[in-house]
């Protein structure tokens, strides 16, 4: 599809509040076939679980917002570092996190040091209280107790530090698990169709009464 259906995807994914990949849209080439695919992402009745692409939907909206990118530049399997810079990382995620969460609170699981600095943090503890034990001559005992002040004031000051994100929470599809659930409507084929029909006829300029589920957006619509 051309601008035409590029934009009648994306008020179909507004409308229905699911993702729909380029590869997924090249497929959908009648109003029949996109009717399926949309419908296949929906709830159908109320003992179904949440479908995940609606929450894909929901957290790429954000990060678009926050970060002005390109709806392409974000699929599940995209690496956070990728396009959330390290300038500025602490405020978005902090504002992406939060926005997305079901209770509108800061995702607990904070960025996190680099792996060398976290693993070096332990080691160091051990260091010191051997320092006190051998050059100064303190007891074992007092050594540590006397390493633990300088130790807690060195994890304290490199959390300054702190710009990775955490092994759980790498990717894009990872940011799924803090969206809020999908709401309780349900949808039959027949109601998305009459909604898709409404959508299609919208955006390319004509009449509801040439958009069945046969039609074709190109050769029969226009979709260009």
């Amino acid at each position: 599809m051309g601008l035409d259906g590029v934009e009648l995807v994306m008020a179909v994914e507004e409308e229905f509040q699911i993702a729909i990949s380029d590869s997924e849209v090249a497929e959908c080439t009648t109003v029949g076939k996109l009717v399926k695919l949309v419908h296949s992402r929906l709830r159908h009745s109320n003992t179904e679980p949440c479908p995940s692409q609606h929450s894909f939907y929901l957290a790429r909206q954000k990060l678009i917002s926050f970060l002005h990118i390109p709806r392409e530049k974000i699929k599940p399997e995209t690496k956070l570092e990728e396009i959330i810079p390290k300038k500025n990382r602490k405020r978005l995620w902090s504002q992406v996190t939060t926005a997305m969460a079901a209770d509108g609170v800061f995702y607990h699981n904070r960025l996190v040091r680099p792996k060398w600095m976290t693993y070096g943090l332990l080691p160091a503890f051990f260091v010191m209280p051997c320092a006190y034990l051998l050059w100064i001559g303190f007891p074992f005992a007092l050594s540590l107790i006397s390493a633990l002040p300088v130790f807690i004031f060195f994890e304290r000051i490199t959390r300054l530090f702190s710009t990775e994100f955490p092994n759980k929470m790498s990717q894009v599809k990872d940011l799924i698990k803090l969206i809020k659930s999908l709401n309780s409507k349900t949808w039959s084929e027949e109601e998305v169709f009459v909604k898709i029909r409404g959508i299609t006829a919208k955006q390319l300029g004509i009449d509801e009464s040439l958009v069945t589920l046969d039609a074709k957006f190109i050769d029969d619509l226009g979709a260009g």
